[in-house]
């Protein structure tokens, strides 16, 4: 997590060991070239059930991705807390992601 001094907003940070992008020859090409598709694919969304990314930095071993902060946590580790959801919360959480998904597509 971190926080941005002067607008004191927190945000979500992502890091990517630049090691791994690069630690099987055969596999670093198609490694960087995803997070580099990743990062092209975030800067042009806007959608509320899509994390939108503010900007992307790096140092020498690690690329940063700098995302929406979600205090609630992602849904997987909600699914993985919640034994049986509700129908009412399952068609919510299957309609967002299609509704995301669709969003992607156009």
């Amino acid at each position: 997590m971190g926080r941005d001094p002067r607008s004191k907003m927190r945000y979500a940070i992502k890091r990517v060991s630049k090691a791994a992008l690069v630690s099987d020859s055969s596999k670093a090409q198609k490694r960087t070239e995803r997070i580099a598709r990743e990062r092209e694919v975030q800067l042009a969304c806007d959608h509320p059930f899509i994390l939108r990314l503010h900007g992307t930095f790096e140092d020498a071993s690690h690329v940063y991705f700098v995302l929406d902060l979600c205090m609630n946590g992602d849904l997987l580790s909600f699914m993985q807390k919640v034994e049986m959801a509700t129908e009412d919360t399952a068609r919510y959480y299957v309609g967002s992601i299609v509704v995301a998904l669709g969003y992607l597509r156009e």
